[in-house]
């Protein structure tokens, strides 16, 4: 997929719980132990501009396990499915890099990013940190 990585992995823990407010309610539900394989795509757009990431995952359809506890999960899924979350990068962390004597940093700053055949490449302008 084009500007898409694509994700298998489990879902799995112990004593777990899914905490909800409806209204004026809050609601607790147990779920106890569980196991869930999980297969998603998340898209990618990169506003350079404003220096956001948008990550939108694309959840396929799990296998219903009649009496399986990880069935609590799938509305869970089924609301962040197919949404766009933002993410800003407007610096990334910096490094240090010594020249001589002294000591500069670099802020990292994203200039583009691009996704093909499942592998990301991140473009990064180092930019000097002036001291005060």
């Amino acid at each position: 997929h084009d500007n898409a990585i694509s994700l298998q992995g489990l879902i799995t823990g112990n004593n777990l719980a899914i905490s909800a407010r409806i209204g004026d309610r809050d609601i607790r539900l147990k779920i106890g132990r569980m196991q869930m394989p999980m297969t998603c795509d998340l898209t990618l757009r990169f506003d350079p501009v404003k220096k956001i990431l948008f990550v939108t995952p694309h959840f396929a359809k799990p296998q219903i396990r009649p009496g399986d506890p990880a069935n609590a999960m799938l509305p869970l899924l089924a609301i962040l499915d197919n949404r766009e979350y933002p993410v800003t990068l407007t610096s990334l962390q910096s490094f240090k890099a010594k020249v001589g004597s002294r000591s500069v940093s670099f802020d990292m700053e994203p200039k583009e990013i691009k996704v093909s055949r499942n592998q990301v490449k991140i473009t990064l302008i180092p930019r000097l940190v002036k001291k005060n």
